[in-house]
This record gives C-alpha cells, sequence and structure tokens, in this order.
C-alpha cells in the first residue's frame, strides 16, 4: 500500500494524496452521495474530452477517477479515487523557463482542450424573463454587476449598498493610484464594451489556474485537475480568466489567439476578445483581494507577475535602453530587458 503524503482539507472535501492517486471525501459525510455523485459527473465530462483529444491525437493528462469502498479503523466507506497527474505545478516560473515553441505548443494544446470541452453541450446565451414579460439577453455589464454584488453578498456594511459604493471599496485594495486607475479602467470597459462571448454558457472548467495545471517536462504536455465546475453549463470567458489570476497574461494570449482561429475553423462560432479577458483579469485581481483580504502590495505584485501593470519607472527604463540599443549597441535591449 501506497503511504499517505499529505491530508488537505478544503472548503467541502478531504483530499488525501499518495504517490500515484488521491482520495476523495466530503467534509460533512451527510453529502456524502451528493458528493460522490458530482464527481462522477465530472469524470464523465473529462472521459469525453480524452476521447476527443485522443481522435486529434493530442495528449494532456487528465486525470482517471473510479468510487472505492475501503475500511478505515472498522468502517466502511465510499471515497473517490483519482490518479495523480504527472509534472510540476504551471506557475509563472515554470513557463517562463520554456523555450517559445514549447510555449506555442502548450497555448494550441489548451486552446483545442477548451473548445473539444465548451463543445460538449451547445453554448447558449444567458436570457432572464423579466417582470413585464419581455426577455433580456445578459451583457458584460450585467455579468459584471452580479460578481460584484455576490462579492458583497456576506458583507453587512455593503451587501445592500449601491453598485458605485461596492466598485469604489474594490478601488480601495491598493493605494497605488495607478493601480486604481487601471482597476477602474478595467471595469469601465467591462461596462461598456459587449462582445457576442460575454453572455454563452457551456460546459466549462471553471477554475483554470495554476494550482490545477501541470507542466510535464517529459512529454512536454499539460496536465489539469478539478473538473468539478464541468457539472453546470457556466460562462464561456471564466476559462480564462483565474480566481485568482495566476497564469502569464504572454501565455493567455497565445492561448486565445489560438482558440479563435480553432473556433473560426471549425465553425465554432465564439470569439474571445482578448482586450475583454486582460479588463477581466485586472478586476478580478482586485475581486480576489477583497476576499482574501491581500494587501496593497500584494495586488500590485499579482498585476505585474502575470504581466498586466509595469511601473512608470520601469517603463522609462526600458525606453531608454531601447533608444540606446536602436542608436548604439543592437543586441543590448534585449539582454538587458530579460534582467527587468
Amino acid at each position: 500500500m501506497e503511504i499517505l503524503e499529505e491530508i488537505k482539507k478544503g472548503n467541502s472535501a478531504i483530499v488525501e494524496t499518495y504517490q500515484t492517486y488521491v482520495i476523495k471525501k466530503p467534509k460533512n459525510t451527510a453529502d456524502k452521495e451528493i458528493f460522490i455523485e458530482t464527481q462522477m459527473q465530472a469524470a464523465n465530462v473529462v472521459n469525453y474530452v480524452s476521447g476527443i483529444l485522443k481522435e486529434k491525437n493530442l495528449h494532456i493528462n487528465l486525470p482517471k477517477t473510479t468510487v472505492q469502498e475501503r475500511t478505515v479503523q472498522g468502517k466502511t466507506e465510499k471515497v473517490i479515487k483519482e490518479s495523480r497527474i504527472p509534472g510540476k505545478k504551471f506557475d509563472i516560473a515554470t513557463y517562463n523557463s520554456l523555450k517559445p515553441e514549447i510555449k506555442e505548443k502548450l497555448a494550441k494544446d489548451l486552446a483545442t482542450f477548451l473548445i473539444v470541452m465548451h463543445g460538449k453541450t451547445t453554448p447558449v446565451p444567458i436570457i432572464t424573463a423579466q417582470t413585464d414579460g419581455s426577455k433580456k439577453l445578459w451583457k458584460g455589464k450585467d455579468i459584471l454587476e452580479e460578481d460584484i454584488n455576490r462579492l458583497f453578498e456576506k458583507d453587512e456594511e455593503l451587501k445592500e449598498a449601491t453598485l458605485q459604493s461596492k466598485i469604489d471599496r474594490i478601488l480601495n485594495v491598493s493605494e497605488d493610484k495607478n493601480i486604481k486607475k487601471l482597476i477602474q479602467d478595467a471595469i469601465n470597459y467591462i461596462q461598456n464594451n459587449d462582445d457576442d462571448a460575454d453572455n454563452i454558457k457551456a460546459t466549462r472548467h471553471q477554475d483554470l489556474r495554476d494550482g490545477n495545471m501541470f507542466y510535464d517536462q517529459e512529454t512536454n504536455s499539460l496536465g489539469i485537475i478539478d473538473f468539478e465546475g464541468t457539472t453546470k453549463p457556466g460562462l464561456v470567458y471564466e476559462d480564462f480568466v483565474g480566481s485568482p489570476p495566476s497564469l502569464s497574461w504572454d501565455f493567455e494570449q497565445k492561448v486565445i489567439k489560438y482558440y479563435n482561429a480553432l473556433s473560426e475553423q471549425d465553425g465554432f462560432g465564439i470569439t474571445i476578445n482578448p482586450e475583454k479577458i486582460k479588463n477581466w483579469l485586472i478586476y478580478k485581481t482586485a475581486w480576489v483581494a477583497i476576499r482574501e483580504n491581500w494587501k496593497s502590495e500584494q495586488v500590485t505584485e499579482r498585476l505585474k507577475e502575470i504581466g498586466l501593470f509595469t511601473s512608470n519607472k520601469v517603463k522609462v527604463f526600458k525606453n531608454a535602453i531601447q533608444k540606446i540599443h536602436n542608436v548604439f549597441v543592437p543586441g543590448v535591449y534585449n539582454s538587458l530587458e530579460k534582467n527587468i
């Protein structure tokens, strides 16, 4: 029997990690049947996606899931057994260490994975009935408002406040006036720029971030875990906006480029606006900062890390180096830029 390496307690599940597999079980035993059912529904999505990817001769490491019974201290219990995904966490440092051609491959692989998963069920727009009997097609500003209200739904001071009061609270996650402006501009962009993909619901992962993605150096392939979000249709854009945002914006742009090309090629009909996603990522960083009680400098560092904010000093320095490069020494700019 394999040795237990780690036990983690999440919001709804207890996860035991072994060398080649993990065991999942609900924190609340009363939720056992629902938990097992949800996990197996997610496994069905994984099996569907795996089958299509295999037909396309594309390798992405996805978990294999089964229901097992085991006896612990004389008690028999049903648990979920899931294969562990090989590789290391696909964080910014891992991504930055890769060769350009590997970055492109992984971006195209993830875009293909998303097209396949989003196409499992027919994508449909969000339409809600109004009190007067009419129907309303949701837009980006509607989704943003709902997201902001959800953030403050347990805040006794702000849950009944105006939308602007809630936005003001979001802006106050940073003491840096440049970051405040960046967040305000992001919110304004989402409110005032509508895209066809804003309100499209489909089968989506919902939680694509560095903690749920892995890079296997031996096969130059990605691995993805935690498919519980696939059991209910959700907004397609959520698969480009992690919570918290943690993937490199450079990588995200590549994924969007390939996603849109594949969507057009296959007649899928969904086009992702990279500028909209960029602004969602900026806003969502502030959103998470409130939820997780980040300090002002943590917000700045996260936006810098994923490539969505560059301080004015760095911009001035880079521009100066570029001028030197253009006038005097070709190649100097590229070598110095890597060390900034």
